[in-house]
């Protein structure tokens, strides 16, 4: 029997080659020797197994593990009726062709411990890609939808492959093999006898996961050590205040820039903002003055807002669907002068760390201007063909103070939810 305990691997520290515990399946893990703190950096999708029980499996059967692609991320969709409903998603579908498109792991992923599988051996590569099976995700969700909508988006979308457990019982007599899930809503089902045979066949094959490369988190700049934050795409060293991003294989440096204010650093925080600069093609607006007073027409933007462009400030960390929406619109609307020369932080200054990339946030755009326009519906209709150019992306930190249990912005006086914050890392 082929269990996940036979497929362990050990990577090695860049730092001095020791060997590094990759069973917790965190992609912030620590060399065993010297102890230096690693970030993972995988080619390709992550692959976890689901456990299983010793002793499943009868004289007749076999164990397999058969691959699913998981999603994980917001879902919008913008509907003709000025409506955009946002939920949360977490999916998976099956990436091996001879399991029917309606199986599924059920909420197993989202509640048990998942296992890394590193080495890739004793795995069947997956016969859909990952973009196959997001199409399927999506057929399966228009089912329970009567309306149709305008588009829809996945913001914040992460992927993986997650080997599920599976019983293979062969009738030799009526030369007949059934496949049944251990987890998950997977019913019982016969299978091909050619089917079996290149599953079996894939199954000793090579390995096809690209290896894992590890980056000690230590900062290029200075030597002193980079937080070990999980899920971060950027990471802001304490010490001398660079910021870095994965970019080929190592870290490169991330230009950023943190908005100053007068009042006292007394409980004040950074929170990190997606600034996207761009142009719209088929909407009349053509400056940052002319979104505000599209959204808000009884009250004047600054003068020199008419001389800038379309400006989004987007959250560079995860909150739920409706708060997302709800702090990327305030904040682009917010009298924030993002054309003062922005500088950095200071050593030591309390940051959220940066969890959704750039790319991904420039998807949540249309999304974030069908909310802010959807009391005017002539603007409204025109956004589903509206061509977005982005001339410009930084990143930039903006002072908020903790006031009980919120963030509070300290230009727009809004606030976010200390706790939302926190249940946003696990999106």
């Amino acid at each position: 029997m082929n269990t996940y305990k036979s497929w362990k691997a050990k990577g090695y520290c860049p730092q001095c080659g020791g060997p590094v515990d990759l069973e917790a399946g965190d992609p912030l893990l620590s060399c065993s020797f010297c102890k230096t703190r690693l970030y993972m950096v995988p080619k390709g999708p992550l692959r976890y197994t689901l456990p299983v029980k010793d002793g499943l499996t009868r004289r007749e059967e076999r164990l397999l593990y058969l691959p699913y692609w998981r999603f994980r991320g917001l879902r919008y969709k913008v509907f003709d009726q000025r409506q955009v409903n946002g939920s949360l998603l977490d999916t998976t579908v099956t990436a091996f062709s001879g399991i029917d498109t309606g199986s599924s792991l059920g909420i197993r992923p989202q509640v048990m411990t998942l296992n890394l599988a590193v080495n890739g051996k004793h795995l069947i590569p997956p016969q859909r890609n990952a973009k196959e099976a997001l199409y399927i995700a999506e057929k399966r969700l228009l089912q329970f939808q009567e309306d149709t909508a305008f588009f829809e988006r996945f913001i914040g979308e992460t992927q993986c492959l997650i080997y599920a457990p599976f019983i293979l019982t062969e009738f030799h007599r009526r030369e007949r093999y059934v496949l049944k899930g251990v987890w998950g809503i997977c019913p019982e089902q016969e299978i091909d006898k050619s089917e079996i045979t290149a599953m079996l066949k894939a199954l000793n094959g090579p390995s096809h996961q690209g290896p894992l490369h590890f980056l000690p988190l230590i900062c290029p700049e200075c030597g002193y050590n980079l937080p070990a934050v999980s899920g971060a795409v950027a990471l802001l060293c304490q010490n001398c205040s660079r910021a870095w991003w994965v970019r080929r294989g190592r870290f490169s440096p991330l230009a950023y820039g943190a908005l100053k204010i007068s009042a006292s650093s007394k409980d004040q925080s950074f929170l990190p903002f997606w600034h996207l600069t761009m142009g719209l093609s088929g909407l009349p607006i053509k400056s940052r003055a002319d979104l505000r007073l599209s959204v808000i027409p009884y009250h004047n933007p600054p003068e020199a807002w008419n001389r800038e462009a379309v400006q989004i400030l987007i959250p560079a960390f995860k909150l739920s669907p409706r708060l997302f929406l709800r702090v990327a619109g305030n904040m682009s609307l917010a009298p924030i002068d993002l054309s003062q020369e922005a500088q950095g932080l200071q050593p030591g200054q309390r940051t959220e760390p940066v969890r959704l990339p750039p790319e991904e946030a420039a998807q949540a755009v249309k999304v974030i201007l069908s909310d802010l326009l959807k009391r005017h519906h002539k603007l409204y209709s025109l956004i589903p063909k509206t061509r977005l150019r982005l001339r410009h992306t930084r990143l930039v930190y903006l002072p908020f103070k903790l006031q009980g249990r919120e963030f509070v912005d300290l230009y727009s006086g809004q606030a976010i939810p200390a706790n939302a914050i926190e249940l946003g890392k696990a999106i």
